[in-house]
């Protein structure tokens, strides 16, 4: 029933509700009808029945009222010539009047009328014929005895047959109130009903189309809010098919578009995101986006971009960022968790379709590895250029100073301990034994030469120096050593060489007496040293100076003894650093990848 409803449409309904109140109404017009026939019918009957016989038995009553006191008048004056001259026009002429104007007399009262007429007869002829044989006392005693008495027998016949006729009339009248109050009861019935009806009606025609449009409605709010993709149900409601079809189309269409925003937002995003290079966009409305690179680097939000740019560090980076002009390659340092990067930051405007700005670009590159690597390289053509002078220097030295070796040597010998001592040769010896020292450090700045690499424990290596260093040392240090067996790959006549100078140089800068610790472990595939003293440690500003060559801060350093040890380690594939961290002595952290 339901499903043959929802077919007809909003119009035919109210159509069809219409014509069946009409019908309703229609009904009642005929019952209305009828009650009006039925009062019409008592009207005819009264017109036609009752009241002609009222008329003639009103007429007949006043006819007998006017003969009776002629009668009474006659007895009392004895005028028999003009009673009867007055009872014969008595109602003659009337008579006339009312048949042609109600008709012949009703059956009904013919018996009465014949009585009447009967009446007239005896008169007639009785009391005619007594006076005239002139016997007055025989029409007196006619009219005493015989005629009054009937007379007032018919006029009491005709007051009865009144009194049943008006009882007649109020019988039929009173059916009139009746056939009124039927109508108006069936007239108050059909409109209850027709209201009710109507307002049922109506209540559940707007339903079926407010039910429908409010679930139209929140489909299409639904869809607002983003739920695209939603299909709405087949709307019951005929007329709004065709609009629930096109909102699910709608939203089909909305569904595809978006996720094709979304992909293509996607992609872009992925694009920006993959990219080595830090973004920051800002709009017309300074809303501002980080790509992932720019997030990692900066250690920061969208949220936090305001806060972040109006802080006291890196003020040369977020001076560029606020000043909003443009700028290209501009490089700047940028300081996160202690440690500095240099960046190459540019910022730009962007147009939108309109050739109208509607934003700028502020972009970074990381250029750290680069300046590092920059650094390397100038480091590596400056040591090779010190290497070839000091290879030649080195050889040409060399040569003279064999020589004097020599003769000294010789001298040494021949000469007794005092002249010896006079000479100063001990001291002379001590001396070119450290200019040799010089001369092979120079040369093996200039040319390490290739390590011959072989399967060694360091440990075992740093047992074989240590008691070489304590001998020449002959210092007070004591040493701790911890290191895990493990096996790597190395030069062992290059890695004495890293033991040996930072060892002696921990020594030194102990003043012969303290603890030199050595310990290792693996880490990330690399064998990982910790080399320890606790001497006065290395100066903050030194630290980024430390494997420069000639550099040193002992009067007597040659500063070329950490540049050799990092040449050595990062020609076996390592890394060398010195922890800025320590409070309290130096810390070399050397690591060598693993076997």
């Amino acid at each position: 029933m339901n499903k043959m409803l929802g077919k007809i449409s909003f119009r035919n309904k109210i159509t069809s509700i219409l014509l069946f109140i009409t019908l309703l109404l229609s009904g009642y017009s005929l019952v209305l009808v009828e009650s009006i026939d039925q009062v019409n019918e008592i009207g005819t009957a009264i017109r036609s029945e009752s009241l002609p016989e009222v008329l003639w038995l009103t007429h007949w009553e006043k006819e007998l009222a006017v003969k009776e006191h002629l009668a009474e008048s006659y007895l009392l004056d004895s005028l028999c010539c003009g009673f009867m001259e007055s009872y014969d026009k008595v109602g003659e002429k009337s008579d006339q009047e009312l048949i042609s104007q109600y008709g012949e007399i009703p059956e009904e009262l013919t018996e009465l009328r014949n009585e009447i007429s009967l009446l007239n007869f005896n008169v007639e002829n009785k009391f005619k014929g007594l006076i005239l044989y002139n016997n007055e006392r025989g029409a007196e005693d006619f009219i005493r005895h015989e005629h009054l008495p009937l007379i007032r027998g018919l006029r009491a016949e005709i007051s009865n047959e009144q009194t049943s006729i008006l009882a007649s009339l109020n019988e039929q009248s009173e059916k009139i109130p009746d056939i009124i109050k039927k109508s108006l009861w069936l007239l108050i019935i059909l409109t209850s009903a027709a209201v009710t009806i109507s307002f049922m009606a109506s209540y559940r025609i707007s339903a079926s189309l407010t039910n429908p449009l409010e679930k139209l409605t929140d489909g299409v709010r639904q869809i607002k809010q983003g739920k695209y993709g939603l299909l709405l149900k087949d709307n019951s409601q005929l007329e709004l098919e065709d609009l629930t079809s096109s909102i699910n189309e709608m939203s089909v269409q909305l569904k595809s578009s978006f996720q094709k925003i979304i992909k293509d937002k996607s992609y872009r995003e992925q694009i920006m995101n993959t990219l080595p290079v830090g973004i920051i966009t800002v709009d017309e409305r300074k809303n501002s986006t980080l790509n992932d690179w720019a997030r990692k680097l900066l250690l920061i939000e969208e949220d936090q971009l305001s806060s972040q740019s109006r802080g006291l560090e890196n003020r040369a980076f977020w001076s560029i960022f606020l000043s909003e002009q443009e700028c290209r390659n501009e490089k700047v340092i940028y300081t996160k968790k202690g440690a500095d990067y240099t960046l190459l930051v540019s910022q730009t405007s962007f147009l939108n379709k309109e050739e109208i700005e509607a934003g700028r670009i502020f972009y970074f590159v990381d250029i750290t590895d680069t300046e590092k690597l920059e650094k390397r390289i100038h480091q590596s053509e400056k040591l090779a250029a010190i290497g070839e002078i000091a290879a030649g220097a080195a050889h040409e030295i060399r040569n003279p100073l064999t020589v004097i070796q020599g003769f000294i040597s010789l001298m040494e010998s021949s000469l007794s301990n005092d002249k010896r001592e006079q000479f100063r040769i001990p001291l002379l010896m001590k001396e070119i034994e450290r200019i040799n020292f010089i001369i092979e450090e120079m040369l093996m700045l200039s040319k390490p030469g290739a390590p011959i690499k072989q399967k060694v424990f360091l440990e075992d290596i740093l047992g074989e120096i240590l008691p070489l260093i304590r001998k020449q040392t002959e210092a007070k240090v004591s040493y701790e050593i911890h290191m895990e067996k493990v096996l790597i790959a190395a030069d062992v006549h290059q890695v004495k060489q890293v033991f040996h100078n930072l060892i002696r140089n921990s020594v030194e800068a102990m003043e012969g007496e303290g603890t030199i610790s050595i310990t290792s472990q693996v880490k990330d595939n690399h064998y990982v040293i910790y080399f320890k003293d606790d001497g006065p440690g290395i100066p903050k500003q030194d630290y980024n100076s430390l494997f420069q060559p000639f550099y040193s801060t002992k009067v007597n350093g040659t500063g070329l003894g950490l540049t050799i040890v990092q040449r050595i380690i990062e020609n076996h594939g390592g890394t060398i650093e010195a922890d800025p961290r320590v409070e309290k002595g130096t810390l070399f952290i050397i690591a060598l990848p693993v076997l």
